[in-house]
């Protein structure tokens, strides 16, 4: 601490330490999300989804249990809702398109949905839609986060969704 607060040499070799972390966690995501889009499921991924739904199913029981039901929101990768930035990561990647299933994860998670007796509610038709029809970005540039936009229209989403549901009945009187 006391290097670091007095040397600029030191606060360098933080900052390449911290980035090298960082571009290593970006690699280690890359590698997953090529693993959740493949095409040929590894058994690593199977093993995954298993646990995806025994979480499901204790989220289910646990909210049936004070009295609620539990509906899961499909988040949409970017690379999902926009054509430039799959074309990049494939090229970054070394991938084909034809060696992934784009929907996989959405797919995975309704079937998961289904066997569970748990509601979802998928935002990527929205999402690639929104984006078709006002050519604006719903996320942060260069990362996979929303920014204002697409917080704006995934609460709307949502909101809409529930109050379809019959699950927010105070906004629908209230004229949302």
């Amino acid at each position: 601490d006391f290097l670091a607060s007095r040397s600029h040499l030191t606060q360098l070799v933080r900052r390449y330490r911290h980035l090298n972390g960082m571009r290593q966690a970006g690699q280690q995501l890359d590698v997953h999300v090529l693993q959740l889009l493949q095409n040929d499921e590894p058994a690593a991924m199977k093993k995954g989804w298993e646990l995806t739904q025994g979480l499901v199913l204790g989220i289910r029981d646990e909210g049936a249990r004070v009295g609620a039901q539990t509906m899961v929101m499909l988040i949409p990768l970017s690379l999902q809702v926009y054509g430039d930035v799959l074309e990049r990561w494939l090229a970054a990647n070394g991938v084909s398109a034809d060696r992934l299933a784009l929907e996989r994860p959405q797919e995975r998670m309704r079937a998961i949905g289904t066997a569970s007796n748990v509601e979802t509610f998928d935002l990527l038709p929205a999402f690639r839609k929104s984006v078709k029809d006002n050519g604006r970005s719903l996320h942060l540039a260069g990362d996979g986060h929303w920014n204002a936009e697409g917080h704006r229209l995934a609460a709307a989403l949502v909101a809409d969704e529930l109050i379809d549901r019959k699950v927010l009945v105070g906004l629908a009187a209230a004229g949302r």
